[in-house]
């Protein structure tokens, strides 16, 4: 009969177990304590943070002592493709914390001959890489969050999550660092506190992780491991404590910066050479409230607008690139309308003139943040004279309250029209509804809105309202919405390309999950009705998708078929010289779509569309190509043409644009576009190299050209360089 080994040799091998670890070089960089963790009384994960006195270094090895003894959460869980299953690879994150600054330590079991990692450049989205994401909660509202993300080779993404949605355009300071070793890959931070906003006093934050493996488009987080859970919700996170005696300065930062210009003309050849010195100061009121103040604001290293070849009656719309607008955005959204017809609130509207020349502003204040349950958003810029319009002053508040679970109750308002000396006003109002907890689990989504704009001899007519209602969860996904924009409405510092109508929206999705080669099947329909506002029919749109297939990498196959009918009131030039005549138009199209997963090195996807448009028939191709040559290289085409065939006359349109992204270290970055198209026969060049020397401090060296293309023969029609040198100073 085999005997139980006596207690002292039980305690013995424990002895033994112990030493072993102990100086295991395994255990040095591979295990932490684990002591400290726990769950918060509803059950989530917590841990309390290890303070420090000696930070430390920031170089992807995790290799001081600190680390070793350094609390971690290391239980990670799929959303994709297994929901609810653990992980296929470990991920352990620590955490360490002085008075200034949060550490974390990620180490993510990998086999390095299988790493993706395609993608260096700071703030470049890593839709092709593994990346390892981490998210935190500071004021503990559930609703909004900083995100600092990182891929194997050093690239660095930091945005705002607010709403549900996410803003990549903020940038915080902040440093990181990443390393392949044999045993997966290491990720290394340092937040400062003075980066963040956080309630004042408060030792707790939520917390939140997400890890993607790309080669098998797997994705996982720390909790909340749903597909009914909209990725960017942040309700009931796991939660980090102890963060006692954390200070943020005197939140101050100041940003001068200085440019030299040279541009050509494109009329007269003259050559004009300037030097524009520029001044940011960003003070936090309190940790979670920040006044900002600009002069002679300087926007010489923002990107250049992708060009779009419309085919439709109406403007098109154009995404803001500067980065002055761009931080804090998210605070003056309205209703949920990031873009599209009836937004009464726009930046673009601002310091960019009708004609796309950009006109200089002066100063501007912004005041933006959070107080209790109230989320506000000042901002207030001076603009200079342009052609037959004075400089003038334009404005624009935001308030939003945060009522019952993710809902907020707001207002917005805008003085002042960039584009006339005329008076102009819009005062609106939105209700937003958000829920994670419908019929159990379940998300569901709600808004209304009302806009009232006030412009100068106006004789009324000038509401827009609306509202909307969604259900974005896996297997089932509908919406449904509508609105009205009155004939005069004009919110001059807003977007309104067509008024006069009321529009109505409705989509419906099914999704089946039948494993194996097919991982996903998708069976839809979207609706869209336009009616002026005495319910004639002006525009109607049907588009099936009658299947879509994925596989569980991310390649799909979808073929839609499409229904329009348009009302022309009045003759329509579709191109230079070719007009439809006013009638009734039904015309029915295919298109037949294939998308090629971003984990491959050679990646895209490819639209072919044929069918009736308008009175004649079109054939459309739109294809994009990205190829990752190397870790230092990545190359993207992409080209749109369209064939028309009609009895007013035939006519074709062709947009190409080529990227060269040239990634020479994280912090160094040469990019460059060229774009053309026929409509307009012109070619554009720019180029931009980043040098971040520090966090916060840069230089951008930037080129454009613009060429005429007369007779296939390329002439130069204007020509501007640009060299810029910014610093941060932080009291």
């Amino acid at each position: 009969m085999p005997t139980r080994p006596s207690s002292d040799r039980i305690a013995l091998a424990r002895l033994l177990l112990c030493l072993a670890l102990s100086v295991s070089p395994a255990a040095a960089a591979g295990d932490g304590e684990r002591a400290e963790n726990g769950l918060t009384p509803d059950g989530r994960p917590s841990l309390r943070v290890l303070r420090v006195e000696t930070p430390p270094v920031i170089d992807g090895r995790l290799d001081e002592p600190a680390w070793r003894t350094a609390p971690m959460f290391d239980e990670m869980r799929q959303i994709e493709p297994n929901e609810g299953e653990p992980m296929s690879v470990r991920t352990e994150i620590r955490f360490l914390y002085d008075r200034h600054t949060l550490y974390l330590g990620i180490r993510a079991y990998d086999d390095p001959a299988k790493i993706t990692a395609n993608t260096m450049s700071r703030d470049e989205l890593m839709m092709a890489d593994d990346a390892i994401s981490v998210r935190f909660d500071t004021f503990l509202d559930e609703r909004n969050a900083f995100q600092f993300g990182m891929n194997p080779i050093g690239n660095r993404v930091d945005s705002l999550i607010e709403g549900g949605e996410f803003k990549v355009e903020w940038d915080g300071i902040w440093q990181g660092k990443s390393r392949i070793d044999e045993r997966g890959w290491v990720v290394e931070m340092a937040i400062p506190f003075q980066t963040v906003g956080f309630r004042p006093g408060s030792t707790s934050w939520g917390f939140q992780a997400l890890r993607v493996v790309r080669r098998t488009n797997e994705m996982g987080v720390l909790v909340n491991s749903s597909l009914d859970r909209n990725v960017m919700d942040m309700t009931d996170l796991a939660r980090l404590e102890g963060l006692e005696g954390i200070e943020q300065g005197l939140g101050l930062d100041v940003k001068p910066s200085v440019s030299l210009r040279h541009r050509r003309g494109r009329d007269d050849g003259r050559r004009v050479s300037r030097i524009e010195p520029s001044l940011d100061v960003f003070y936090k009121l309190t940790p979670s409230v920040t006044a900002a103040l600009t002069f002679n604001t300087d926007f010489a290293e923002a990107a250049v607008d992708d060009r779009q070849v419309n085919l439709t009656r109406f403007g098109l719309f154009f995404p803001e690139q500067r980065d002055f607008f761009l931080q804090d955005a998210r605070i003056f959204s309205f209703a949920g309308k990031e873009s599209g017809n009836g937004i009464p609130f726009f930046s673009r509207r601002i310091g960019i003139a009708d004609d796309g020349q950009i006109v200089d502003i002066d100063a501007g204040a912004k005041v933006t943040g959070r107080v209790g349950r109230l989320n506000l958003g000042l901002l207030s810029v001076r603009m200079e004279s342009q052609d037959e319009v004075d400089a003038g002053q334009l404005s624009v508040a935001r308030a939003r309250i945060n009522v019952m679970e993710g809902s907020t109750l707001g207002f917005l308002g805008t003085l002042g029209d960039p584009n006339s000396d005329d008076a102009n006003a819009a005062l609106g109002f939105d209700f937003n509804y958000r829920t994670t907890k419908f019929r159990g689990d379940r998300s569901l989504e709600a808004s209304l809105w009302n806009v009232r704009s006030f412009s100068e001899g106006s004789s009324g007519q000038e509401s827009a309202f609306g509202g909307r209602v969604a259900y974005p969860n896996d297997r089932y996904q509908w919406s449904l919405s509508a609105q009205e924009l009155q004939r005069n409405f004009n919110p001059a510092l807003g977007f309104a390309n067509r008024t006069d109508i009321r529009d109505y929206a409705a989509g419906l999705r099914r999704r089946w999950r039948p494993g194996g080669p097919v991982h996903t099947a998708d069976f839809g329909m979207d609706g869209a009705l336009v009616t002026d506002t005495s319910n004639r029919l002006e525009s109607l749109e049907l588009d099936l998708t009658a299947l879509r297939l994925g596989n569980s990498i991310g390649d799909g196959v979808g073929l839609h078929l499409i229904s329009q009918r348009e009302r022309l009131d009045e003759p329509f030039e579709i191109s230079e010289d070719v007009f439809l005549p006013i009638g009734d138009y039904r015309f029915d199209r295919a298109e037949l779509q294939f998308e090629f997963s971003n984990s491959r090195y050679l990646n895209g996807t490819l639209t072919l569309g044929w069918g009736k448009f308008w009175s004649g028939h079109r054939f459309e191709t739109d294809a994009s190509l990205r190829w990752y040559v190397s870790r230092h290289l990545n190359l993207t085409l992409n080209y749109q043409q369209n064939d028309v065939r009609r009895p007013e006359g035939a006519f074709t349109t062709r947009l190409a644009r080529l990227r060269v992204m040239v990634q020479i270290t994280p912090d160094i970055t040469w990019n460059s576009v060229v774009q053309y198209d026929n409509v307009t026969d012109t070619v554009g060049f720019d180029s931009r190299l980043r040098w971040i020397f520090e966090p916060g401090n840069e230089i951008f060296l930037v080129v454009n050209h613009g060429y005429d293309v007369p007779d296939r023969r390329l002439r130069t029609a204007t020509s501007q360089a640009a060299a810029k040198l910014g610093w941060t100073f932080r009291f």
